[in-house]
């Protein structure tokens, strides 16, 4: 059926004279009425009144003129409106995701930096601790270690001056001796020069001249005048050997450090650990509580060998000649002297096929020429695993590959070194 202005009019309740404002709102109160998704809505009768609402929209506007054409022509202009206008919403609506996108990406990015921000700053204070913590346990070694150094002095003093009282009372003793013998000896001689001048006064010729007695040369090693003996002397060699009997006895007693030698495999090597270790050390004697009772098991030495297990932590890059201590652990000390220190030589072993400058580490890739002219990729065998390598066209021998953090790490493991692969083509 053709639309005409009295149709449009009749089925919309308006009038010819109507406004597009009263067109307009007299088509939204039927359309709410009409619409097929509300209750007793009719699809037949929305579509028509919409049809008719666009007609006449379309003719007071001016856009087509009266007729079935100008019908056709306002429909197809109402049709292609809504399209422009969906169009122009899923824009709009596209152009807000694509702004809320880019909204949550800042957001994304700022809280990446901050998150970074505050790991930096976190580990700028566990390493500021470490730190500290490190200054604190050299502090506490260095203390420990002006211990037992004082300790070691005070004991040898000690010794040195219980020697010093022992050796000038044995002097005064050898001095009462040695007058007394003297003494004797005089005493000997004056007898027996009486007896000779009796002798001689009733032998004939009791009248010559009687010759003056001259007693027995000195021993040189017998203290003169009862002083101490000269280092030369037999006393001095004597004193001096006691002296150092009684340094070596005030020493034993202070503990002594202790080194072992401790081989690292290739993956204590790499990543670090912890092993545990037998150790026999000497440790005070319980029994005695190394005061060194002769009738003790320990037979007066004050201490007895016990067998010890230890753990140790490993950190990894360890060299050749790295050391790591046990405080405590060496040979127990004596009367309150401290304990010595467990010193572990580190040995790592060799890496089969691979030789070390440094952090990196160097060795070869065999390639065949049929691999090494087209390229492709091969599977090498390195110590951190197996890793495909790939392979270059009109690759040459002697070209080296270079695979970043695939060396040894620095002692504590905060770098690691890389590794170099030299082409060996057959």
């Amino acid at each position: 059926m053709a639309l005409t202005e009295a149709h449009c009019c009749r089925l919309l309740g308006v009038s010819a004279a109507s406004t597009l404002e009263e067109t307009r709102a007299a088509y939204r109160h039927i359309a709410r009425r009409m619409h097929p998704d509300r209750a007793g809505g009719d699809a037949e009768a929305f579509k028509e009144i919409t049809a008719a609402y666009n007609w006449l929209v379309a003719r007071r506007s001016g856009k087509v003129a009266a007729g079935p054409r100008a019908a056709r022509t306002a429909r197809t202009r109402t049709t292609a409106e809504r399209r422009a206008r969906a169009r122009r919403a899923w824009e709009q609506a596209k152009a807000r995701e694509a702004q809320k996108a880019r909204e949550a990406a800042d957001r994304a990015r700022v809280d990446a930096e901050r998150a970074k921000a505050e790991t930096e700053a976190a580990a700028e204070r566990l390493r500021a601790q470490a730190a500290r913590a490190k200054a604190a346990r050299q502090r506490a070694r260095a203390a420990k270690r002006k211990a037992r150094e004082a300790e070691r002095a005070r004991v040898e003093t000690r010794w040195d001056e219980e020697f010093t009282d022992a050796w000038e009372a044995w002097c005064k003793t050898a001095e009462r001796y040695h007058a007394q013998r003297e003494q004797q000896s005089a005493d000997a001689a004056a007898g027996r020069s009486r007896a000779e001048r009796s002798e001689r006064a009733e032998a004939p010729g009791a009248d010559e001249e009687a010759k003056p007695w001259t007693p027995p040369a000195a021993d040189a090693d017998a203290p003169a005048g009862g002083g101490e003996p000269s280092g030369g002397s037999i006393f001095g060699r004597l004193r001096q050997g006691l002296r150092r009997v009684a340094r070596k006895a005030s020493l034993d007693r202070v503990g002594q450090d202790v080194s072992l030698r401790l081989p690292v495999d290739l993956d204590l090597l790499l990543k670090g650990g912890t092993r545990t270790l037998g150790v026999t050390r000497s440790a005070a004697c319980p029994s005695c509580a190394g005061s060194g009772d002769e009738h003790c098991v320990c037979r007066g030495a004050g201490r007895v060998k016990v067998r010890e297990t230890v753990k140790v932590t490993v950190p990894p890059g360890a060299r050749s000649g790295s050391k790591l201590r046990l405080e405590g652990k060496g040979t127990a000390g004596l009367d309150g002297a401290p304990d010595g220190d467990l010193f572990l030589l580190l040995e790592p072993e060799a890496i089969p096929g691979f030789r070390s400058e440094g952090l990196d580490l160097h060795g070869q890739v065999t390639l065949s020429r049929r691999l090494a002219g087209d390229g492709g990729t091969v599977a090498v065998e390195l110590p951190r695993g197996r890793v495909k390598l790939k392979v270059p066209r009109s690759s040459r021998a002697g070209d080296t590959f270079r695979l970043r953090g695939q060396g040894l790490p620095s002692w504590g493991g905060a770098e690691q070194g890389d590794l170099f692969l030299s082409v060996v083509i057959r």
